[in-house]
């Protein structure tokens, strides 16, 4: 029984999340190692892993994000989130041509995130078969134009920030709503771990 194996429910319940969280990098990383890094292409594949992970595994899905609560009281599962959350993280800081993370690359990949993890529980969630469908063409123009025009988007705010500055309104480099400043506080640790993955040649 799996209860012979664990201290209590949680502790079985946090292993299979680790472990979900584990494969998720693993399909994330393999989705963008064919293509050129930062490439829309690359985005645009992590994107459709993202979404196809949550079809293919939809309980791990919902039990990994639903831990998220209790993930500040395991180093491992801190750890592991942030090294996942870093795979987009460094596609975007190779898209803006920089070598290391910061509030720039953390402002483009918000809501690259938050589309594809909103759309990835949509498609998961009780919805009319016919919604299911429309929604489920991961290889139809829709979802790769949504991608693709999000990270465009976004590239061009960071680069004319006039643009995107009304009136007396400070300029974008000192505007983050919360989610992005809560972030924002990771992105050492993330550049710090992602310098010594490519040390230790990973």
């Amino acid at each position: 029984a799996p209860y012979k194996h664990f201290a209590d429910r949680e502790e079985m319940l946090l292993a299979v999340a680790r472990e979900g969280m584990e494969r998720f990098h693993d399909v994330m990383q393999a989705a963008v190692a064919p293509h050129e890094p930062g490439s829309l292409e690359a985005l645009t594949r992590l994107g459709l892993a993202y979404i196809g992970f949550a079809q293919a595994e939809p309980g791990v899905f919902r039990l990994t994000f639903g831990l998220t609560r209790t993930h500040k009281d395991h180093e491992e599962m801190v750890a592991q989130g942030m090294r996942n959350y870093g795979v987009l993280l460094g596609q975007i800081a190779a898209h803006q041509g920089k070598a290391e993370v910061d509030d720039a690359v953390l402002r483009q990949a918000f809501p690259l995130w938050t589309f594809v993890h909103g759309l990835a529980f949509l498609l998961i969630d009780e919805i009319p078969p016919d919604r299911r469908e429309r929604l489920g063409r991961l290889d139809g123009p829709e979802i790769r134009s949504a991608l693709r025009g999000i990270a465009a988007t976004y590239r061009h705010q960071l680069e004319q920030p006039d643009a995107v500055r009304g009136g007396g309104r400070k300029p974008v480099a000192q505007r983050r709503c919360p989610l992005v400043r809560e972030h924002a506080g990771d992105s050492r640790q993330i550049a710090a771990g992602q310098r010594q993955e490519r040390r230790a040649g990973l």
